[in-house]
């Protein structure tokens, strides 16, 4: 991602709906986990996560119901409400590295 592009590239399908998540930054750099707050979405971390990714993996991703992940009529977005889908990406990408959380 360049400029003023973001585009969250990956898709993971979990219990609250299909999540949109992209990574920057070299693959074998220390892992970093951005999640954003309520009502935002992964986008308040395009600056931040640009200039951490030339030292670091820089996962990004938005929240069920958030920016680019699925919306569902009814869908609780309540930060309680994305947990599973919250552990299961964390797991899944950074294997234990270091998470930021703008709420």
């Amino acid at each position: 991602m360049t400029g003023t592009e973001w585009n969250l590239d990956r898709t993971h399908r979990s219990s609250s709906g299909e999540v949109r998540w992209a990574a920057l930054g070299a693959p074998d750099a220390p892992p970093v986990v951005l999640l954003h707050g309520t009502p935002f979405s992964s986008y308040v971390w395009r600056g931040p996560a640009r200039a951490l990714a030339g030292r670091h993996r820089v996962f990004v991703w938005n929240m069920p119901g958030y920016g680019a992940s699925e919306k569902q009529a009814g869908q609780d977005v309540s930060l309680a409400a994305p947990t599973p889908s919250a552990k299961g990406r964390l797991a899944a990408v950074a294997g234990g590295g270091r998470a930021a959380h703008d709420v």
